[in-house]
């Protein structure tokens, strides 16, 4: 059985389908999907995002952006968020699911303090050791060039983490 791994930013258009393209790109043990808590259906990413995805060998150029659903939240085994205010909106407007929320920075920090590399364990046993500290991974959207491939890289670098890298 495969891990299914949520990713939540605003607007589904830049963060987390990159997220969801660059782990599916890396693992194959795992369902990712990506959604947004204000999002509007069907918004295609901003085509700097497309470009700069490129560039880490990500295909967004068909992702359309889809609003989070309770659906979706039930489906995931672990929802990974850019922003507290994301993480504290799914848990005001969804309280049944909080356990399966965290932020990207904090949750990939816990993965690399677990000595057991293997996945989904390395996850599981990372849900015990999160600590929140409020570190975010910026909203690109609106910015430059320069401003996606810092973000991207960041999530990249997170990921790697999160992946026992």
């Amino acid at each position: 059985m495969k891990y299914h791994i949520l990713f939540v930013c605003t607007g589904n258009s830049c963060r987390s389908p990159f997220a969801e393209g660059y782990l599916r790109k890396k693992s194959n043990n795992v369902e990712v999907k990506s959604r947004g808590v204000s999002a509007f259906p069907g918004i295609s990413p901003p085509q700097t995002a497309v470009k700069v995805a490129k560039g880490f060998s990500v295909d967004i150029s068909s992702h359309l952006s889809a609003p989070l659903s309770e659906k979706d939240l039930e489906w995931a085994d672990l929802v990974l968020v850019f922003e507290p205010f994301h993480r504290e909106k799914i848990r005001n407007a969804y309280p049944n699911f909080e356990e399966k929320v965290f932020l990207l920075p904090e949750f990939s920090q816990a993965c690399a303090n677990v000595k057991k590399k293997k996945v989904p364990f390395l996850w599981e046993e990372a849900k015990r050791r999160v600590s929140e500290s409020g570190e975010s991974v910026e909203d690109p959207i609106g910015g430059g060039e320069e401003d996606y491939k810092r973000v991207y890289g960041k999530i990249a670098d997170l990921l790697d983490i999160f992946l026992g890298g």
